[in-house]
């Protein structure tokens, strides 16, 4: 070896330790830096504010932030504060979520924001899963075609590059998708994402809950008969939590924020019978909150429903939609007899259930006769609560292509539609016909609350005599009595003024 290399080396060894330690610190302070250079951006950005849940950002927060990507959430009545806080944030993309009739404010806010902003921008939801040509028409750079947990972040780690669900508006749209995801293998939802920022939804004490996805009956005025065509080959339409994981996600959150009611959203809790009683021997023994579900009339027996009253449930809600019977099954394809609908409301009131159904009028070729024939039935039905919805042809579903068919329609641009289902009717029906389905919608719930105002021609006359306005308000105030007391909705004051303060802010919206 070489002595005078040998002399060199052993002259730096008392300085060894300390050139090794600023070493070290340069190359871990190096690599925080390239960490915090390449962390990705995304937000979620929401245009409206209510008081609900938003369950698909919940879900797809904590799987993006499983992969890595730093997850937030703006959302604002105003859209230029919801810009100055993206130009805070500083995303590298930003995520909306729109129905058909909100696309197009999603589209004029995406045009805004790129003029202020270079950020990549993508939309899921059922605008562009079921009418996708709406991409092409807006500055969004990508659409997500239905469920988006495999896909969003795929997309986004890729450099915004299309995969399966994600098509670009430089490119045609896809044809290919994922499999379903296992909804078991996913992190809990983050609810934190939005309730950190927003105290209503946070001490909101009835709170949205999934417990699985799918819906196997082919109703033609829903999306369901689409989307299980459009995906029939990404696996199970019916795919439920295991009981041991919804529990456990219900027990994390009522550990962190106030809960006294799980709303459950499932299209129809109880399509799994042997699930739904496992869940509701599990659930009553292991908490002593309440819950809610949607239930199917021809599903109903005498031992769901009274596995529903002893585990707690608050109250279910189901539908009849028509209450004449060749309308329900030929035109809406329910597959549901009077009886059926008979039997389900004998079983749930036998066994003490609250319950509150749901009614379609304004159908293509339906007459003022079967309105009231829907008014009946449900008045046999004896619910707490009774609703009804105008019928809105959104492109895509059997009904309005068997309403265009018809000539009951002339189809509409999607920013045409109603943003609501009870402002108007937008088939070729006269003024007057449209004046009285909306009185209809309104007048609907307290019909069915006390049937002597429906039955008493000379009281049926006078309520429909009044002009929408009061009737409306009426309405409001009538539902959102109701809807607080089933939900058992007792947030304490600051909820309640500050809930009843955007649900007003809401249908002026609206």
């Amino acid at each position: 070896m070489d002595a005078r290399r040998f002399h060199v080396d052993r002259s730096q060894q008392s300085h060894y330790p300390s050139v090794c330690f600023a070493t070290f610190f340069l190359h871990v302070a190096s690599q925080a830096r390239l960490r915090y250079q390449m962390t990705l951006r995304a937000t979620f950005v929401d245009l409206g504010r209510d008081i609900f849940d938003r369950h698909a950002i919940y879900a797809l927060t904590s799987i993006l932030k499983a992969k890595g990507i730093d997850v937030s959430y703006v959302s604002d009545d105003s859209q230029p504060t919801i810009i100055q806080e993206l130009e805070r944030i500083k995303p590298d993309i930003v995520m909306y979520s729109s129905f058909s009739t909100a696309f197009k404010d999603y589209a004029a806010f995406d045009e805004k924001l790129k003029k202020r902003m270079n950020v990549t921008s993508i939309v899921g939801g059922p605008s562009v899963t079921y009418n996708p040509q709406l991409l092409f028409e807006s500055s969004i750079d990508a659409a997500c075609m239905g469920e988006g947990d495999i896909a969003l972040p795929e997309y986004i780690l890729s450099g915004y590059k299309q995969c399966p669900n994600v098509y670009l508006n430089n490119n045609q749209v896809t044809n290919t998708f994922h499999d379903f995801a296992d909804l078991d293998s996913m992190p809990f939802p983050d609810r934190s994402i939005i309730y950190d920022k927003d105290s209503i939804r946070r001490n909101n004490p009835a709170k949205t809950f999934i417990s699985g996805r799918g819906c196997p009956f082919m109703c033609t005025y829903c999306f369901n008969h689409i989307h299980n065509k459009l995906f029939r080959k990404c696996g199970s339409i019916i795919r439920k939590k295991s009981v041991d994981y919804i529990l456990e996600e219900v027990a994390g959150v009522l550990a962190k924020y106030p809960l006294k009611t799980v709303v459950f959203n499932d299209d129809t809790f109880i399509v799994d019978q042997k699930w739904f009683l496992e869940f509701a021997e599990r659930f009553s023994s292991k908490f002593e909150i309440s819950y809610s579900c949607n239930i199917r009339a021809n599903l109903m027996t005498d031992e769901i429903a009274r596995a529903l009253a002893e585990s707690r449930c608050a109250v279910v809600n189901w539908s009849i939609e028509s209450g004449d019977e060749n309308l329900r099954n030929t035109v809406l394809k329910r597959n549901m007899s009077d009886d059926h609908i008979l039997y389900a409301a004998e079983v749930i009131n036998k066994h003490k259930l609250k319950h509150r159904i749901g009614n379609v009028i304004g159908l293509p070729g339906e007459s003022e006769e079967q309105i009231n024939k829907t008014i009946e039935m449900n008045i046999k039905c004896s619910p707490n609560l009774a609703l009804a919805n105008i019928f809105v042809p959104f492109p895509g579903l059997e009904l309005t292509k068997m309403a265009i068919d018809g000539k009951y329609y002339t189809p509409l641009q999607d920013d045409q539609l109603p943003s609501n289902y009870f402002t108007k009717s937008v088939l070729n029906l006269s003024d007057s016909t449209n004046t009285m389905l909306q009185k209809s919608i309104f007048l609907f719930p307290t019909f069915v609350a006390f049937p002597k105002l429906y039955f008493n021609k000379s009281l049926n006359k006078g309520l429909y005599s009044l002009p929408k306005f009061l009737l409306r308000v009426f309405y409001e105030l009538f539902y959102a009595y109701k809807l607080k007391s089933l939900y058992r909705m007792n947030g304490g004051l600051f909820f309640t003024f500050g809930a009843v303060l955007r649900y007003i802010k809401a249908l002026f919206r609206s």
